[in-house]
This record gives structure tokens, sequence and C-alpha cells, in this order.
């Protein structure tokens, strides 16, 4: 079973998002860094959500538009796992 950043096993057709609140787009680097450090997670499916969120202003708006972008990256996986099946 491969291994997620924290050592937690994922399910094979699981995703683990991580939400880059600070980091923004250099946490790229950080998960690339962090699967050479880790072979055995190389082909763990990893989606980054960079996204600033005011939990504490609900009325802002931000759980909303990051749970939109959650779903967008799970949807993108979803069909990336269904091509992949269709195509053996």
């Amino acid at each position: 079973m491969p291994l997620t950043p924290h050592g937690w096993g994922a399910a094979s057709g699981r995703l683990v998002i991580y939400v880059a609140a600070e980091a923004g787009n250099s946490i790229r680097q950080r998960v690339a860094a962090w699967k050479i450090e880790h072979p055995e997670a190389a082909d763990l499916p990893c989606a980054i959500v960079p996204h600033v969120i005011d939990l504490c202003h609900a009325a802002a708006g931000d759980v909303d538009d990051l749970v939109a972008k959650i779903r967008e990256k799970a949807d993108c996986h979803r069909r990336r796992e269904i091509e992949t099946s269709a195509a053996k």
C-alpha cells in the first residue's frame, strides 16, 4: 500500500489532496522532493490546491471556493482513472 506524506496508507483509486494554504505553488517542489526521498510513494496520486482560506469569516466565500476546487481536482482524478482503466 502506498504511503502518504504522513505515513498513512492510501487505498487504490484514492486521491490525496493537499491544501497549500500558506506555501502556494511552491509546495509542488516540496512534494516532488518528498517523493524522491520516498520512492515507495512515487505513484501516490496527489493533488495540490494552492488556496488561502479564511475559516473565521464564512461570508467571505473562501470555504465554498475551496470545496469547489477540491471537487474539481477529484473529478479530474476520477476522469483519469476511468481513462486509464478503459485503455487497459
